[in-house]
């Protein structure tokens, strides 16, 4: 006896599903909008983070590289129990990659909060700029800046650790990663700068900037890098 084989059913959406996605949609553009132009308001301070790339596996010796980027958001998250500061990188994103693999190599599984509070190595030096930098935050603005081993034009000494800190920066600080956090839902496409990620570090040294002296901080104000008055 031949078994009947029931037809498919079609998928069939309720009628106001579609216009519920659409008014999503614009309720998350509208947001954005009225967010940025709010923020725009507001002076944010401009800081460039400079890393080492990691080593090469060639066994044919190569000089180390540097890299740079101009950050879109900076700020301290914590004093104690240890100094804790944050920013987020727009992906796909070089500096995330190399955070990312200096991290893990220093950290192949989760470190005890004890363990976190003693660390002593840094990953990175967050530059914070001063008023007459803003080409230099333009510069590393750029995708692929500073990955030779000298730059005369943006000149900069070196950290314990090797990493660059740029000369005539109001401050600077060496820090280590402590996470570096998605803020997409998994399995989203990265397409230019839609997709973000957080990065909490601690704060491992304050380190002297030659030639910042007492200077005005560099700003981001109204869609331009300005000073205050």
């Amino acid at each position: 006896m031949l078994a009947l084989r029931s037809k498919p059913h079609p998928c069939i959406w309720p009628s106001n599903t579609f216009s519920h996605f659409a008014r999503a949609k614009r309720f998350r553009h509208s947001l954005s909008h009225d967010l940025r132009a709010l923020l725009r308001e507001t002076a944010q301070p401009v800081a460039v983070v400079t890393c080492c790339t990691p080593p090469s596996t060639s066994p044919t010796p190569i000089v180390p590289k540097f890299h740079g980027a101009t950050l879109s958001s900076f700020t301290s998250v914590a004093l104690e129990p240890f100094p804790v500061v944050s920013f987020a990188l727009r992906l796909p994103s070089r500096m995330s990659q190399y955070l990312r693999a200096r991290y893990s190599s220093n950290h192949p599984s989760p470190l005890p909060f004890q363990d976190l509070q003693e660390a002593k190595t840094s990953h990175m030096v967050v530059n914070l700029l001063c008023a007459s930098q803003a080409a230099t935050a333009h510069h590393f603005a750029q995708p692929s800046p500073f990955e030779a081993q000298y730059d005369t034009e943006y000149p900069y000494s070196l950290s314990e650790e090797g990493i660059p800190i740029l000369q005539g920066s109001l401050g600077a600080l060496s820090c280590s990663v402590l996470s570096i956090t998605p803020l997409y839902a998994p399995g989203a496409t990265v397409r230019e700068g839609t997709l973000s990620e957080l990065i909490l570090a601690r704060v491992v040294r304050v380190e002297k900037c030659v030639g910042g002296g007492e200077q005005m901080p560099l700003v981001y104000h109204r869609r331009k890098y300005t000073t205050l008055s």
